[in-house]
């Protein structure tokens, strides 16, 4: 009963988010902050101390949601903040949602596959080690193939 209430409450938090972020969007989306570097210029301006959180999550926004070319946030993160923290910020934001897509990406295949070897008599734990050893090898694959290659 307790662990219900628990997912129940998880399921409900993670539709107030979206909904959130997908509000957040379209505001953002009206005020011209996607398509007008010199907006998105201004917005971080104001945004004060707060402008490379804002920057950041804006990258992050900008990868996982494609919603904005690359390379209107990347210039404007370069003249607002300056050369090094604007590549700084760039890389973070770009680094942490590339991340993020690799994890989500991960975790859907990772269900599916559960979701399969339960249907075929499989444990969890016998499907884990498959997938490390996949993993791996994949890995190591691609390492040899590119020291072979340089």
């Amino acid at each position: 009963m307790r662990k219900e209430r628990f997912h129940k409450f998880i399921q409900i938090i993670a539709i107030l988010l979206t909904a959130v972020m997908v509000v957040l969007i379209f505001l953002a989306w009206r005020k011209g902050l996607f398509s007008n570097r010199e907006v998105l210029e201004t917005m971080l301006r104001e945004a004060g101390v707060w402008a490379p959180l804002c920057f950041v999550l804006l990258q992050i926004t900008q990868v996982v949601l494609p919603i904005l070319p690359g390379g209107v946030s990347c210039a404007a993160g370069v003249l607002v903040f300056g050369p090094l923290e604007g590549f700084l910020y760039n890389y973070g934001g770009i680094a942490i949602g590339s991340i993020i897509c690799i994890v989500s990406a991960i975790a859907g295949d990772s269900s599916q596959d559960l979701k399969t070897g339960y249907l075929l008599g499989s444990t969890p734990r016998k499907q884990q080690i498959g997938e490390l050893i996949g993993v791996v090898a994949a890995a190591l694959a691609i390492g040899v193939t590119l020291y072979l290659l340089d």
